[in-house]
C-alpha cells in the first residue's frame, strides 16, 4: 500500500514538474514577429537619434595646441615710409634698410601659451628704444590699413598704458602676414581735416622676415625692389627711385644735353641747369 502511494506522489512531481518549465517557457519568449518589430523599431529609433545629432563642438585642448600662421621667431629688414600733406598733395616717400646707419632695428617673438598668442617684442633705433615682453596679441577681423595686401585680419598688441601711448608708439601698430609669409607692422598718423592744408597723413610699415627666410641670406638683394638698365642721361635720371638698382651700359652720360622738360621723375629737378637727386647735385 505505501510503494503504490509513493509511486502516484512522485509521478504527481514529475507533472508539476513538466507543467513548470513549459511555464517559463512561455513566459520567456515571444513570438518571431514580434521580437523582428522590436528590432526593426530599436534600429529606426537609433537612425532617427544619428539624424538629429549636432556634430561635436572641436576640442579646446586640439584648437589651443594648433600651431599660429603668426608663431616665430621675426627680423625687420626693411622700413617703407610714406606721407602726404596739403591740398596739392605733395607727398615723401623713403625707405631705410635695417642695416643702414643709424637705422631702426627690431626683433619680434611669438608664441603660443594657453591657446593665446605672446609677443615679446624689441625696436631699437637713433635716441629710441622699446620693449615690450609677454605681451598678448589680439585677433581684429580687418586690415590693418586702408590699401593693406592681407584684407581680412591684423593683430594688435594688448596696451596697459592705451591712454598715456602716444600715437606713434609701437603699441599702436597692427601686424599681419603677407602671401609670402612676410610679417608687416604697420603705424597710421592723420592730423587735420581731409582737403585743407593743415591735413597730414603718413603710414609706415615694418617689413619682417622669419630668421629662418633664406631670403635673409642675400641682404644685398633685399635692397632692391627693381632692376634697370640705361645707356643715356635721361633714361638714368628718369629711373632714379628708392631701393632701385640702376646698370649703366658703357658710354658717355651727358647731363648738360639733357632737356629739362623730358625729364619726369619726382625725385630729381632741375635749378639752374644743376640736376638735383634728394638733395644731392649730380
Amino acid at each position: 500500500m505505501k510503494r503504490h502511494t509513493y509511486i502516484r506522489k512522485k509521478i504527481a512531481l514529475i507533472i508539476i514538474g513538466i507543467v513548470l518549465v513549459f511555464a517559463f517557457c512561455g513566459c520567456g519568449s515571444k513570438p518571431d514577429d514580434e521580437q523582428d518589430e522590436q528590432v526593426e523599431d530599436s534600429q529606426d529609433t537609433d537612425d532617427d537619434e544619428s539624424d538629429t545629432k549636432k556634430p561635436d563642438k572641436p576640442d579646446k585642448t586640439e584648437a589651443a595646441s594648433k600651431a599660429d600662421p603668426m608663431e616665430g621667431d621675426w627680423e625687420m629688414v626693411y622700413n617703407i615710409y610714406h606721407s602726404e600733406y596739403g591740398t596739392d598733395g605733395e607727398s615723401y616717400d623713403g625707405v631705410s634698410m635695417s642695416d643702414d646707419p643709424y637705422s631702426q632695428t627690431s626683433l619680434m617673438r611669438v608664441t603660443k601659451k594657453d591657446g593665446k598668442l605672446i609677443a615679446d617684442y624689441r625696436m631699437g633705433g637713433f635716441e629710441s628704444d622699446y620693449r615690450f615682453y609677454g605681451n598678448e596679441l589680439k585677433y581684429l577681423e580687418e586690415a590693418a590699413y586702408e590699401g593693406c595686401e592681407n584684407s581680412e585680419w591684423c593683430v594688435t598688441f594688448t596696451d596697459p598704458f592705451e591712454e598715456e601711448s602716444d600715437e606713434y608708439s609701437p603699441m599702436k601698430k597692427r601686424f599681419t602676414l603677407t602671401d609670402n609669409d612676410t610679417l608687416i607692422g604697420v603705424s597710421v598718423y592723420t592730423d587735420g581735416n581731409i582737403g585743407t592744408d593743415e591735413y597730414y597723413y603718413s603710414v609706415s610699415t615694418d617689413v619682417y622676415y622669419r630668421k629662418s627666410d633664406p631670403r635673409l641670406e642675400d641682404r644685398e638683394s633685399i635692397r632692391y625692389f627693381n632692376t634697370v638698365t640705361v645707356s643715356n642721361a635721361e633714361d638714368l635720371l628718369n629711373n632714379i627711385a628708392n631701393n632701385t638698382k640702376i646698370l649703366l651700359e658703357a658710354g658717355t652720360y651727358d647731363f648738360s644735353a639733357v632737356d629739362e622738360s623730358r625729364v619726369q621723375n619726382p625725385n630729381v629737378y632741375c635749378d639752374y641747369g644743376a640736376y638735383i637727386v634728394n638733395g644731392h647735385e649730380v
